[in-house]
């Protein structure tokens, strides 16, 4: 089996988790261009209370650590699988970062000191950022994160049921993470949208170079 068909082969074996970021990513894109930038920001702000304040405001630092996290941890398993998580995170970052300098976009937070937008509620306690909003490198984050456990555990084995809920797990970290940056305020929804797709490809391009063309689609710990 050559490394197009290999790499094919892996998305469909998580094709539960590509389906639920699609659907997402299809509601999120008709909306950014259907509905104006603070309009939608403000849409996407009309659900808050204590608890999501409290959640949100935690919940979104895990894509400062969590992939590298995995991939510490996996350096005492298998370094090849380390090295793949390292060098997705580490080429989306870099596209991330080139295009915030490129486009230099304003945040939410700029909007709102600018007295541009407003009635937007606020979460005591964080600090809104200013400057560079597009794209998103949290949710590059969570989507490198998201997609490597999907592709990383179905190498293992899984039965169907675990093969779901790794999956539908993997979803709603996703979700839940791009959201957490819109209900903060420091990001718009295009910002997360763009960010999650530089994530999921970043993760691709990788695989496919580090996991799939090395031969490991063929070595699982299948009996």
């Amino acid at each position: 089996m050559g490394p197009v068909a290999s790499l094919f082969g892996s998305f469909r074996r998580v094709r539960l988790f590509v389906a639920v970021v699609f659907i997402a990513a299809l509601a999120v894109a008709i909306a950014v261009f259907c509905v104006p930038k603070a309009d939608l920001h403000a849409t996407l702000n009309c659900c808050h209370n204590r608890f999501l304040d409290c959640f949100f405001s935690a919940y979104t630092h895990v894509a400062e650590f969590g992939v590298w996290l995995l991939g510490i941890i996996l350096i005492f398993l298998n370094k090849r699988r380390a090295a793949f998580v390292f060098v997705s995170e580490i080429l989306s970052g870099a596209v991330v970062q080139m295009l915030k300098f490129i486009f230099n976009m304003p945040r939410p937070g700029d909007m709102i000191a600018a007295g541009r937008m407003g009635g937007i509620p606020l979460v005591e306690g964080v600090a809104l950022h200013t400057g560079r909003s597009f794209p998103s490198g949290h949710a590059a984050s969570f989507a490198v994160l998201a997609f490597a456990i999907c592709l990383l555990s179905m190498q293992d084995c899984p039965t169907r049921l675990r093969d779901i809920a790794v999956q539908t797990a993997c979803g709603v970290l996703f979700v839940a993470g791009c959201y957490s940056r819109i209900y903060l305020s420091q990001h718009f929804a295009d910002d997360v949208l763009v960010g999650g797709l530089i994530g999921f490809v970043a993760t691709a391009v990788s695989w496919n170079r580090i996991m799939v063309n090395r031969g490991f689609q063929s070595r699982t710990r299948c009996a």
